[in-house]
This record gives structure tokens, sequence and C-alpha cells, in this order.
């Protein structure tokens, strides 16, 4: 089993388990989170290339608030240097 299908199968059991109790909602559900390490080195080199990160999401097949979360997850680990054209580059 695949890492986005374990983290879908554990969000079921929760949506189950909770709705018992209240209803939930989970953020962002329908979007997928995990990267493999070619697309973090493509998308690190568009990064610093100025790419627009639509442009970015189109070449690796992701959707732009994909690209936007991992910009997050890659300036907040130092992966990625912060750049004057900002997230929509050049």
């Amino acid at each position: 089993m695949q890492i986005g299908a374990e983290v879908m199968s554990m969000q079921q059991e929760l949506r189950r388990a909770n709705t018992e109790f209240e209803p939930i909602h989970i953020a962002c559900e329908e979007l997928n989170f995990t990267w493999r390490e070619p697309q973090l080195i493509t998308f690190r080199e568009m990064w610093a290339e100025g790419w627009d990160v639509r442009v970015i999401a189109r070449r690796l097949g992701r959707k732009p608030e994909e690209v936007a979360i991992l910009v997050m997850d890659q300036a907040r680990t130092g992966k990625i240097k912060k750049r004057p054209t900002g997230i929509f580059g050049i």
C-alpha cells in the first residue's frame, strides 16, 4: 500500500470514528502532499530558476496548491531560498 493510500485510509477511519460524536472537516484531503526525490530535485531547480508555481505544478503533473504547500515546507526546512519575485516567479 502506498503512503497516500495509507493516509486516505487513516482519514476515512478518523471520519467514521468521529461521526458518532460530531462531524469533522479535514482540510485539503483531496490534495496529495507526498513527494518523490526526483520531483523535489526538479522543484528546487525550477524554484531557483524563478519559475512560477503554476508552471512548476504543470511540469510535475501536480495541483498548484500542492506545490504552494511544498514551497512552505522547503522554505521552512531551508531547502529553498526566498526570492524577490515571490511564489509567482518571473
